[in-house]
């Protein structure tokens, strides 16, 4: 499977396209919950969006969104 770091190579700046280099890695579906390190359920975050990706799955949305929110 993939690594997070291989993510964090490839994705330099935040994949929600607010422009702020990446610094954390989300994983869509959490290991916790049977997710895995596979590169399809990695996403390239700054700390802000990772905060507000955590934030939506406690909401209920299990779906990442992909696009930035100001």
């Amino acid at each position: 499977g993939s690594h997070p770091c291989d993510v964090r190579s490839a994705h330099p700046l935040c994949e929600e396209g607010c422009g702020q280099p990446t610094s954390e890695i989300h994983h869509r579906v959490p290991l916790s919950q049977g997710g895995t390190h596979a590169w399809s359920n990695l996403v390239a975050l700054c700390a802000s969006c990772h905060d507000r990706a955590h934030a939506a799955t406690r909401w209920g949305s299990s779906v990442f969104s992909g696009a930035h929110a100001q």
